[in-house]
């Protein structure tokens, strides 16, 4: 993602996450997952193994309660 925010990308519609763990799936850190939701927090994200078997879930799935993008517009206490 890092890479394609470098390039000029912001949009995105989802992500796979991959990795060789095969008895769980694969999940972003948290550093990850709030980076993420500086893009938005409706857009997909699949959790992998090694069996093909995925999970789909959203960004807001992975980091409820997030802090995004519109918070930084909110009116502020004087």
């Amino acid at each position: 993602m890092s890479k394609a925010v470098s390039e000029g990308y912001r949009s995105f519609k989802a992500i796979a996450i991959a990795s060789d763990l095969c008895d769980q799936f694969i999940s972003p850190c948290g550093g990850c997952r709030q980076f993420m939701r500086e893009f938005g927090s409706n857009w997909e994200v699949y959790l992998t193994k090694t069996d093909d078997t995925y999970k789909k879930m959203t960004v807001d799935e992975l980091l409820p309660v997030s802090f995004g993008p519109v918070d930084l517009t909110m009116k502020k206490s004087d």
